[in-house]
């Protein structure tokens, strides 16, 4: 096998594209004080109110959206990416600021979308039939 520049040995795939197996040093996302991680910094999405956080991912995927959760560079602030519509944003909240209300106006932004149905939220409280 062949290696690449940081000593990971390389391999051919079934489909013909070479590879890279993590043999060798490991890359710096899986060391403990990559930047980043939140730990250390500040921002801690694990210390974010867990109801918050399913409500958005609900809110966002039945609208066909999605959501990343991440931090800035120097783990110092979260990092909340959103997609929608083949646009993206990503916002960024200090932990000084308040992340639960950042969560709950992109949750209100997101529930007056129609969901993945094309159903209206004045529509989508009501009964059928």
């Amino acid at each position: 096998m062949k290696r690449d520049s940081n000593g990971n040995e390389r391999q051919t795939k079934a489909n013909g594209k070479s590879g890279t197996l993590l043999t060798g040093t490991q890359p710096r996302l899986f060391e403990e004080d990559s930047p980043g991680t939140g730990i250390g910094g500040g921002a801690d999405w694990g210390a974010v109110d867990p109801r918050l956080l399913c409500e958005l991912v609900s809110t966002v995927t039945s609208r066909g959206g999605a959501v990343r959760f991440g931090y800035s560079r120097d783990g110092g602030a979260y990092a909340l990416g959103l997609y929608y519509g083949g646009s993206s944003k990503t916002v960024y909240c200090s932990p000084h600021d308040d992340p639960d209300a950042m969560l709950g106006v992109w949750i209100a932004k997101y529930s007056d979308l129609p969901n993945s149905y094309g159903v209206s939220p004045a529509v989508e409280g009501q009964k059928t039939g």
